[in-house]
């Protein structure tokens, strides 16, 4: 499991993440986080907003863009 995996269980309603890479460009990933509800990621992004930062700059040298896609269900 991953640091961002590790890092979501503490939230309640999270369900799982899933790292995809695309075939055609095999250094681009996409990453799904999946949760119960949207009230849930943003209970935990409440609850958990330091440790998901720190994460993020720790592991910032792994990243040379990201872009949130969005909310579906």
């Amino acid at each position: 499991m991953g640091a961002w995996a590790r890092l979501f269980r503490r939230g309640d309603g999270f369900l799982g993440v899933q790292l995809l890479r695309d075939l055609e460009e095999p250094t681009r990933f996409v990453t799904i986080d999946r949760w119960r509800s949207r009230d849930a990621f943003t209970a935990f992004m409440t609850q958990h907003r330091a440790l998901y930062v720190a994460l993020d700059e720790k592991l910032a040298d792994l990243t040379l863009t990201e872009m949130r896609l969005g909310d579906c269900e």
